[in-house]
């Protein structure tokens, strides 16, 4: 009988990987919400189970309130909840399944966002068999494993690996479509972008750089992006559809692009930092994989071996954290409607 003997990459991976589950695990079950932030996620998917709003975020919230939009507190009628169109549903309504079926605990409304987070590890490895590079295997879960973010946003009541995990799928589909011309994999992209959209709305702007830089080295063409948009389009426009019937076409209109651009464009020295934070925030949290990303980039632009492949992350990367240093950093901000 012959055995097979388990790569020792996979041994070391396996073992890593009981470790990340048990300590978010641990965090997961006994830390209480911890910040404004959580505890506000947590609400709205609370208040959209007990309201019957599964595609509207509805919360109490002091912030973002549109008073057409507001809904009497049942408790006492005095006292107002308010519908948030800027926010899309998709993770809150992870959570409303989540605390349906394990109860209304503070590890339930997380479990989501650990599962998101997991989910992006599964992403990587299944990609890095196509690549059958070790080397880049293993650099890429060191990363993984050394990122104090990830490890944070996974053990978090929150919307950031649900749109990491969704946007990283798109990007990672849209290459492999420009690499094989696949037309499947064009929409799997648009689709999965969708489910971004659906996951944290505003912040998928920064896929746009990506998309620029394919379609100027001509590796993408326009009637391909139509297709990406008509995969999007599949997922997003019927909650937009849904919004519009709802609330009317002005509202949606009103408070969805004005949200983004408000935060981008108001000041609020509440939600100021300099330009350079992201970086600041990317070497205290990503430190071990920050330094490997500037060394093997250093590495390839004095070797020349920067391929297509390659320079479509790097707009992916540089091209977000420059757009939201300078537009939602340094004129960060937060509105209230009266």
């Amino acid at each position: 009988m012959k055995i097979t003997r388990i790569p020792s990459i996979t041994i070391i991976f396996l073992i890593f990987f009981a470790i990340f589950v048990y300590l978010s695990f641990q965090t997961m079950f006994s830390v209480p919400f911890y910040d404004f932030d959580e505890a506000h996620r947590a609400e709205n998917a609370k208040r959209m189970k007990e309201y019957g709003s599964y595609l509207v975020p509805i919360t109490g919230s002091p912030f973002d309130r549109v008073e057409s939009l507001r809904v009497p507190l049942r408790e006492n009628r005095d006292l107002h909840l308010y519908y948030h169109l800027e926010r899309p549903p998709l993770v809150y309504d992870l959570m409303i399944l989540s605390t349906s079926i394990f109860g209304s605990f503070e590890w339930a409304f997380r479990l989501p966002s650990f599962l998101l987070g997991i989910g992006i590890f599964g992403v990587f490895l299944f990609f890095a068999r196509k690549m059958k590079n070790s080397f880049a295997t293993a650099t890429g879960l060191l990363v993984l494993f050394t990122s104090q973010d990830l490890w944070l946003s996974s053990q978090y009541a929150q919307m950031d690996t649900g749109i990491a995990l969704f946007l990283f799928l798109a990007l990672l589909s849209l290459i492999a479509f420009c690499n094989s011309k696949k037309n499947f994999l064009i929409y799997l992209s648009g689709i999965f972008f969708g489910l971004a959209l659906l996951s944290k709305l505003q912040p998928v702007v920064i896929f746009i750089f990506p998309l620029l830089f394919l379609l100027i080295t001509k590796r993408l063409e326009f009637r391909n992006l139509l297709k990406f948009a008509l995969g999007a389009a599949l997922i997003f426009l019927p909650w937009v559809f849904y919004l519009i019937a709802k609330f009317g076409i002005g509202e949606v209109l009103d408070i969805m692009p004005g949200f983004a651009l408000s935060s981008a464009s108001i000041i609020d020295i509440h939600h100021q930092a300099p330009v350079f934070w992201y970086i600041r925030w990317w070497w205290s949290s990503l430190r071990p994989g920050w330094i490997l990303f500037l060394a093997l980039l250093v590495y390839e632009l004095s070797s020349g071996s920067l391929d297509w492949k390659k320079k479509t992350l790097l707009f992916y990367i540089f091209g977000a954290l420059i757009f939201i240093g300078f537009a939602f950093l340094y004129f960060g901000s937060r509105r209230t409607k009266k």
